[in-house]
């Protein structure tokens, strides 16, 4: 009687806890779910201007809303980047919701296990806890530089005071009180050492003219941003002079980046098509992955080396990429002291322009140029040249920018 008995109870519970899972996997992902919000993470997180704001919740729905698509499984299966596309019912626009890594990636933050295998005082919690003190302050440039070197953050590499005061700027948190602000530090440095997307957009934000999305804010691992049309992966099979037009604009783009009137060097690491979106009816072009930015304060060089700054150039040297149609090396020393980088035209040119961009699986963007065309001008190897030459990345961008542009013109080429 008792063995019948213990059989039906683990029989019951058995059934419960498959219940739980089922139930679990096939739930619908909504806005105000705590999971989805890993609400549980924080102090840890990305910051909570955005967790009160029920009427932003009530009408955004995440795109396939009620569908099966929607459920944590296929998500799960499906949704490795860990964005989501949404829709905002009251303005009518496309909203995108980013965790910033991959599930895997969170999971190794939250348990440290590469850092703390062998070193314990590498955690980066135990960073943190370790210089409390001078995370309850305002941080300068050595406590900045301090703790950043110790928690392996390359992107505050050669940050001044002044790129520090411009996130403290961009953070739009209340920091009025030393517990508010201590809280707006672990956000920060978390950010930082997960994926400082977010501070990039709010240091350059879109309403100022930046081709950066707009930041919405952020509750607990989520962040919200706005949609700024297809990526250019999506325009890849196009009719050449569409792509002449995209093309042109984003050599366009990255001069802003490069020679802004805030002197800052704006580096973007990883140009990749899936990265760049185009508005079409705007004609503009906006990066929306900035994971992997690099910034570098060109007014702290220009008093470094005085009236030599124009002397300081990092012109990068050509890679073959073997089978693959790109790749990227550089040198962050080299750029922290150098008024005038390359980086962002060569990789352009390099990794997505000229015919150097062609692998196995794709050609390059502007692919398939017109006879007509690349005889009168010639646009295969100004773009080659771009990629290889390391005298003048600069000059020889502008040189196809304008050629581009003279495309574009040209009637007698219809």
């Amino acid at each position: 009687m008792i063995v019948k008995y213990l059989i039906l109870v683990s029989g019951s519970i058995c059934l419960f806890l498959n219940f739980i899972l089922i139930y679990t996997i096939f739930n619908q992902i909504n806005l105000n779910d705590e999971k989805f919000l890993d609400l549980k993470s924080c102090p840890f997180c990305y910051g909570y201007n955005l967790c009160d704001d029920l009427e932003f919740k009530n009408n955004v729905k995440l795109n396939g809303q009620n569908s099966f698509m929607n459920t944590y499984l296929m998500q799960y299966i499906l949704n490795i980047k860990n964005v989501f596309f949404a829709y905002d019912e009251t303005t009518r626009k496309k909203i995108v919701f980013k965790k910033l890594a991959h599930d895997s990636e969170l999971k190794e933050f939250d348990t440290n296990e590469i850092f703390c295998r062998n070193d314990k005082e590498l955690c980066f919690k135990k960073i943190l806890e370790n210089n409390e003190v001078l995370i309850k302050k305002k941080l300068d440039e050595n406590s900045f530089r301090l703790i950043t070197d110790l928690a392996g953050i390359d992107f505050g590499k050669c940050f001044t005071q002044r790129l520090i005061d411009f996130i403290y700027y961009g953070l739009n948190e209340n920091i009025g009180s030393k517990k508010s602000l201590y809280y707006a530090n672990l956000a920060l440095l978390t950010t930082l050492k997960i994926n400082p997307e977010p501070l990039i957009l709010k240091m350059f934000p879109k309403k100022n003219g930046w081709p950066f999305p707009e930041f919405y804010g952020s509750c607990g691992r989520v962040i919200a941003e706005s949609y700024e049309g297809k990526t250019l992966d999506q325009y890849f099979n196009s009719p050449f002079l569409k792509r002449v037009k995209i093309a042109k604009k984003l050599l366009d783009t990255l001069f802003v980046l490069d020679k802004n009137k805030l002197d800052i060097g704006i580096y973007l690491l990883d140009l990749g098509y899936e990265n760049i979106s185009y508005d079409e009816i705007k004609d503009k072009i906006y990066f929306i992955d900035v994971e992997n930015v690099f910034l570098v304060d060109k007014q702290r060089i220009k008093t470094n080396q005085g009236k030599n700054f124009n002397e300081t150039k990092y012109f990068l040297d050509f890679e073959d990429c073997g089978l693959y149609g790109d790749c990227l090396s550089f040198n962050l020393d080299k750029m922290c002291t150098s008024y005038y980088v390359d980086l962002n035209f060569y990789s352009a040119c390099r990794n997505l322009l000229s015919s150097y961009a062609s692998d196995s699986n794709r050609k390059n963007f502007l692919h398939s140029v017109p006879n007509n065309i690349n005889n009168k001008y010639n646009i295969d190897n100004l773009l080659n040249e771009c990629s290889k030459s390391n005298k003048n990345r600069f000059q020889i961008a502008s040189e196809i920018t304008s050629v581009l542009n003279q495309i574009l013109k040209d009637e007698t080429l219809y």
